[in-house]
């Protein structure tokens, strides 16, 4: 009896362990397809891969935080990079979108670096769409874009000078 009970037991166990393996097989093979991803430049299919990675990860617990912890770093990053090609293409709510996301990430895993550059470009990306609505005499929009520039950065210069060059159109410069 006891024979069968350690039997059943031991079956028990490596079964549990070879899905944990697979498991993390998963999660390693999902982290590498985001490396060619990020490779060429697919930032979006890499940045998918990645969160499915991570996904993975936190459903393992302990054995898989590691990993989780090297693909947490190279998300971050990624994001960034997705906000800053988003940007030279004129797409300001998708960049700013991505850099937040870089902020969150990167401060979860203590990447400082990430972190700032991601945070310097967030209020320029806002004033730089508050020109854009400006131009097109969206004056209020414009207005309240250079205000959310403000709140990430107060002294942003960029966001001054547009508010000035705004309220300089509606002929309110006082």
């Amino acid at each position: 009896m006891d024979k069968i009970r350690l039997s059943i037991m031991a079956l028990f166990i490596g079964l549990v362990t070879i899905a944990n393996g697979q498991d993390l097989n998963a999660a390693g093979a999902k982290f590498n397809e985001g490396l060619e991803l990020d490779k060429a430049r697919n930032y979006s299919g890499a940045i998918a891969a990645w969160q499915e990675s991570i996904s993975i990860c936190e459903d393992l617990g302990f054995d898989a935080e590691e990993l989780k912890a090297t693909v947490q770093k190279k998300l971050g990053y990624t994001f960034f990079k997705e906000g800053i090609t988003l940007y030279k293409k004129k797409k300001f709510d998708g960049a700013i979108t991505a850099l937040q996301s870089a902020v969150e990430v990167a401060n979860v895993v203590g990447d400082a670096k990430t972190a700032n550059q991601a945070s310097t470009y967030i209020p320029k990306i806002f004033a730089t769409k508050g020109l854009t609505l400006m131009a097109k005499n969206d004056n209020d929009g414009a207005l309240k874009v250079f205000d959310q520039a403000l709140e990430y950065n107060p002294k942003c210069v960029d966001a001054f000078y547009g508010r000035g060059m705004t309220y300089k159109s509606m002929d309110q410069l006082d």
